[in-house]
C-alpha cells in the first residue's frame, strides 16, 4: 500500500490543453521495442522482485535461506488468497484484451473493448489531470477517449455503475473513493455502459478485471481492486508507464 497522499480534488471535466508536436509518435515506436523487451523481463522476474526484500536480508544478515523461502510462500499465499477472495465477492479472474492501438486522435472512437483499456486515444496534453482521481459524472465518449491516455501512462481506472438494481452499495462506492485519494495514478468514475452482469470494471493498459459485486463488505472489495492497483499500475505492460 502506498503511503496517503494528500487528499485530491473532484472535478466533473477539465479543460483540455494544447496538443504536443506530432514527432512524438516517432519516439512512441522506438519505445515500444523497448517496452516488449521490458515485458519479457518483467514476466521472467516478477517472482524475484517479489523476494527481492528478503533476499537482501538474507545477504545482510547471514541468516537461512528459509528467509527468501517464507517471502515466496507469502507472495504465493497472498495470491491465493485474493484470488479466492474476488471470487467469493464476484470479481472473475484478471482478462488480456486484445491490444487496440496507441494512435492519438481527435475525436473518440469506437471502442471494441468496453470499457476501452487501450486503443486510439486523445492527443498529448489532453489526458485527465493528475490531481483528480474521483468523477461524480458518468464518462462519455469525450472522457473515455481521454481516460485512456492516463492508461498509456500506466494509471489504473476503476469504474462501477452509478444507480439502478446492480448498483454498488454506498459503503464500497465510499471505500474506493478513499482509496482511489490516497493512490498515484488512480481514477474512480461511473460508467455508463457496463455490462448487466457488471458493476464494477477495474482497468488498465490491456488488462481488465470485471465484477458483479453483491456484497457490502468494503474492505474486501479494496483489498482486491488494491491487489490489481499493485499488479499493474505502471507495469511495463503501459505505453508510457513513467509518464505523469
Amino acid at each position: 500500500m502506498a503511503n496517503k497522499k494528500k487528499r485530491k480534488k473532484r472535478a466533473p471535466s477539465v479543460p483540455l490543453a494544447a496538443p504536443e508536436p506530432a514527432d512524438r509518435e516517432a519516439r512512441k515506436e522506438a519505445a515500444q521495442r523497448e517496452r516488449e523487451k521490458a515485458i519479457r523481463t518483467y514476466r521472467r522476474g516478477r517472482l524475484v522482485k517479489r523476494v527481492g526484500i528478503a533476499a537482501l536480508t538474507l545477504a545482510v544478515l547471514g541468516g537461512g535461506g528459509f528467509l527468501v523461502v517464507n517471502a515466496m510462500r507469502s507472495a504465493s499465499q497472498r495470491d491465493e488468497r485474493i484470488a479466492a477472495l474476488g471470487t467469493e465477492i464476484g470479481c472473475g479472474t484478471v482478462q488480456e484484451p486484445p491490444d487496440e492501438g496507441t494512435d492519438h486522435v481527435n475525436q473518440p472512437p469506437q471502442y471494441a473493448n468496453v470499457p476501452a483499456s487501450s486503443g486510439p486515444h486523445a492527443p498529448p496534453g489532453q489526458w485527465l489531470p493528475p490531481e483528480v482521481s474521483v468523477y461524480d459524472v458518468p464518462f462519455d465518449p469525450s472522457f473515455e477517449f481521454r481516460a485512456v491516455h492516463n492508461l498509456e501512462h500506466g494509471y489504473v481506472i476503476m469504474y462501477y455503475e452509478q444507480g439502478g438494481d446492480g448498483a454498488l452499495s454506498d459503503d464500497v462506492r465510499s471505500e474506493l473513493t478513499r482509496l482511489a485519494e490516497r493512490e498515484r495514478k488512480v481514477i474512480l468514475a461511473p460508467y455508463p455502459n457496463l455490462a448487466e452482469d457488471e458493476n464494477l470494471v477495474l482497468v488498465a493498459w490491456n488488462r481488465a478485471q470485471r465484477c458483479d459485486v453483491a456484497t457490502d463488505d468494503a474492505g474486501d472489495v479494496v483489498e482486491v481492486a488494491d491487489y490489481f492497483i499493485d499488479q499493474f499500475r505502471e507495469g511495463p505492460e503501459a505505453p508510457e508507464p513513467n509518464a505523469v
